[in-house]
């Protein structure tokens, strides 16, 4: 998904058990919910910002919230690129 420049919404932890090796070490940190954003430059996905949380914590509207903080990241990416 964030290769194709679509965030992703886990909103449990049975989604993070579908996604990430590490759910384990995850949910032992107290989180059950995820947003990844795709950080992304002329059409290319150069990294993510990755927010955890509580179940259920994340949704839609979260997503388009945190594009901009996302991109703020892109300096430091670029120069990694």
């Amino acid at each position: 998904m964030l290769d194709r420049g679509e965030a992703y919404i886990g909103r449990t932890l049975d989604d993070l058990r579908t996604v990430f090796a590490d759910h384990e070490l995850i949910a032992s940190l107290g989180c059950e919910s995820v947003l990844n954003i795709p950080v992304r430059w002329r059409g290319r996905t150069l990294g993510s910002l990755n927010l955890l949380h509580e179940a259920g914590w994340y949704g839609a509207d979260d997503a388009a919230a945190c594009l901009p903080f996302a991109q703020l990241a892109l300096p430091a990416l670029l120069t990694q690129s």
